[in-house]
């Protein structure tokens, strides 16, 4: 489904991008899992909640 273009490109096509509501250009995290042969691709937003409500968790245990 993903085809490498030149270092550091990947190639994701027209219907998986947007089924992942991806627009073109729009860089990416691909986190892979080769145990269950998975490859996850995390868009800024996702990439932002995630990390935001980590960080948030952090500082809170950190000043209690």
């Amino acid at each position: 489904m993903f085809q490498f273009k030149s270092p550091g490109f990947v190639r994701i096509p027209v219907s998986a991008r947007r089924w992942c509501h991806l627009p073109l250009g729009e860089r990416v995290l691909l986190a892979a899992d080769p145990v269950n042969g998975l490859l996850v691709v995390l868009p800024p937003a996702v990439l932002e909640d995630v990390l935001g409500g980590l960080l948030s968790t952090r500082l809170r245990e950190a000043s209690s």
